[in-house]
């Protein structure tokens, strides 16, 4: 049941969490996002795919971004900015199924675009 979806969804961030959110230029940091993706590859969702899945809705929503879930199913989850192959934009996040958890294997939450 894999299928690629799209949502809205602006934010920069490190491997290690911390975000931030650039707007006209400067930089604001993301309270919301330390809240949904403050743990960094090893967080874990205890409701697996489908609170995952509602903290990118969340995260889309709040930042402005739009992200595609490249992959989409009960066990595996991977978003990349809708921009991906039209700026080279390298944002992402991987998630997996792993001991009862989902859980986060690879993230990179630095976009190369700007919301205005």
């Amino acid at each position: 049941m894999s299928s690629m979806s799209s949502f809205s969804g602006a934010s920069t961030s490190s491997s290690s969490g911390s975000s931030s959110c650039l707007i006209g230029g400067e930089v604001w940091k993301s309270y919301f996002w330390w809240r949904n993706f403050d743990g960094g590859v090893g967080q874990r969702f205890a409701l697996c795919a489908p609170e995952f899945r509602c903290k990118l809705i969340e995260y889309s929503i709040v930042s402005g971004y739009k992200y595609e879930l490249t992959k989409n199913d009960d066990f595996r989850v991977t978003a990349v900015c809708q921009k991906k192959n039209e700026l080279n934009c390298q944002w992402c996040i991987h998630s997996l199924e792993s001991c009862g958890y989902f859980e986060i294997k690879k993230i990179n939450l630095t976009h190369t675009l700007m919301v205005l």
